[in-house]
């Protein structure tokens, strides 16, 4: 009979040694889990702010503008495109239309002008003098044309004191 008790025992110790592994296990998963919760608790937080001066109202307040300023193009702006366009097929039917009445004539005329498809320039208002008045020149218009580019200087170069 002490056999028998002595053998449960140490049955009994190998199950309290497991139990004592499995606990062991699950209270280190236990604090991983209090771990986590309380990061999704900090992103939560960053989502949707508490007061007004919380950084991720901000971040928030940001993206609404951005997504209100990509709207899409005014009236006036898809006016200017639909006139670009219009100008555009204008020009090639003008091309077209000589191209056509060149060969019923059955000659070739001189050849045409190069003809840009790029958008109309801006309408700069023009002052327009009373007959009469001192004409005045801008010193634009008055001076040589310069051809102005990003590249280096044709000359010497100073450096810069």
């Amino acid at each position: 009979m002490l056999k028998g008790q002595l053998s449960e025992a140490n049955a009994s110790v190998a199950r309290a040694q497991a139990l004592k592994v499995d606990r062991r296990t699950a209270v280190n998963d236990l604090a991983a889990q209090t771990h986590l919760t309380s990061m999704q608790e900090t992103l939560a937080g960053i989502q949707s702010p508490f007061d007004a001066r919380d950084p991720s109202g901000v971040i928030d307040e940001m993206r609404s503008k951005i997504r209100r300023n990509t709207a899409p193009q005014s009236a006036v702006e898809q006016a200017d495109a639909d006139l670009a366009a219009q100008l555009k097929k204008s020009k090639v039917d003008d091309l077209l239309e000589q191209y056509k009445r060149s060969l019923d004539q059955g000659g070739i005329d001189a050849p045409p002008q190069p003809v840009s498809f790029q958008a109309p320039p801006a309408a700069v208002p023009q002052n327009t003098p009373s007959p009469g008045a001192p004409v005045e020149q801008d010193a634009e218009q008055t001076g040589p044309d310069e051809a102005k580019t990003l590249g280096p200087a044709p000359g010497p170069v100073r450096p810069i004191d």
